[in-house]
Formats: C-alpha cells, sequence, structure tokens
C-alpha cells in the first residue's frame, strides 16, 4: 500500500475496505485480512471506465450500497455490491461558496435514512450535510478558530492598524476536521486536525 488513508469495517458481510490512496484503489479484505479484491474503478452508464483518483474515504451502509469519495475527481461514487454504479454525486451547490470552488470530499459517512455528511478540503464551514441525492442541506458541527497566543497577539494589534494594513494580515481559520464515523444511534463522532492547544481534538456531536 501506499499511504493507505481510511478504512470501513462491515460487520453484515465481513469485509474490510481500505482506501490505498497513493495506488487509486480500494483493497477489500476479509475478517482474517485475506484480499478478496481490488476495486481501481467501475463501468459508469455509457461504457466508460471510471477510475479513481487518490480516494481518501469509503463507507459501507445498511443496504450494502459502497460509498467511495473519490477525492481527486471531485466526486462521491455509490456503488453496489456488484460493482455497478448507482449515483454519482459531484459538487453540490451551496450558496455560501464562489463558483471557482473545487470540491475535494475527503470523508464520508451516511445515515439510517441515506443522508450524507461528507468531509471536503478547505471547507471551513464544518461537514457538509446533503440527501441521498447529493442536494445540500446545510454546514453541519461548525468548528471555531482556535485562540492561540498569536492570534490574541494580532487582535489586539488590529486596533491600531489601518484598513489596508488589516487586510494584508493573516487570516485564521478554524481548526479542520480530519475525520468522522456516524454511529448506529445518530451521533456523528469527529476528530479534528492536531492543534496548537491539544484540545477538543476528539468530539461527539448530534443532529442539531
Amino acid at each position: 500500500m501506499m499511504n493507505p488513508d481510511d478504512l470501513f469495517f462491515d460487520d453484515k458481510a465481513g469485509r474490510l475496505y481500505v482506501t490505498d490512496t497513493g495506488n487509486n484503489r480500494i483493497l477489500v479484505l476479509d475478517r482474517s485480512f485475506t484480499p478478496i479484491t481490488i476495486l481501481e474503478g467501475f463501468e459508469g452508464d455509457g461504457g466508460e471506465w471510471l477510475s479513481l483518483s487518490e480516494p481518501r474515504g469509503v463507507f459501507v451502509d445498511a443496504e450494502g450500497l459502497l460509498y467511495i469519495a473519490d477525492t481527486n475527481n471531485n466526486r462521491i461514487l455509490v456503488v453496489d455490491s456488484q460493482g455497478g454504479i448507482v449515483r454519482i454525486i459531484g459538487k453540490p451547490h451551496i450558496n455560501s461558496l464562489p463558483e471557482e470552488a473545487e470540491f475535494y470530499p475527503e470523508k464520508i459517512s451516511v445515515d439510517a435514512k441515506g443522508g450524507l455528511v461528507v468531509l471536503a478540503r478547505n471547507i471551513f464551514q464544518g461537514f457538509i450535510s446533503m440527501d441521498r441525492d447529493g442536494t445540500f442541506l446545510r454546514f453541519y458541527g461548525a468548528n471555531s478558530v482556535e485562540l492561540t497566543p498569536a492570534l490574541l497577539r494580532q487582535l489586539a494589534w488590529r486596533n491600531f492598524m489601518t484598513y489596508d494594513q488589516r487586510r494584508s494580515t493573516f487570516r485564521y481559520v478554524p481548526v479542520e476536521y480530519s475525520n468522522l464515523h456516524m454511529s448506529p444511534d445518530g451521533f456523528v463522532y469527529a476528530t479534528v486536525r492536531a492543534s496548537e492547544t491539544s484540545t477538543n481534538e476528539i468530539r461527539k456531536l448530534n443532529y442539531k
């Protein structure tokens, strides 16, 4: 493997899915870690071959549908147990994001009704919540900006800066999430990327 980035164990089928990100594929193993198959792409409706490009997230729902965050292809693939494409979910329409913003899904989880919670790169408003067809619903679990000594110093200095000086200062953004998992009871367990304060790095989120 090269840079494996995510895994999901489907207890019902007894299969472990691992994103072999650097090799652009998904490895499927059994309970004893014996390889079953390797998924490098899928045949689309028109017969074209849809190769994976640095997939970083994988999830299997209660119906056995496989969800793949096909990161560098800017899409989420939904695949059935026979390897057939069920849906392709691209960039959702979000009014608060500029049109030129790219959609890089990295992690994904699905609730009992088929709703998606997606972690996307460079999205600081929280997770993206979508319905089963990929329609944007809202941002979910937004983080706050981490209060560090450097940030407090800059906030103090801004009181003495001109408008142009304030515009040129470094922008502080909320700490990004690094992964998520939706439990059967509907709670989302999330981790954030390493922060300077090393607090609140594992979180449990409810629907609100």
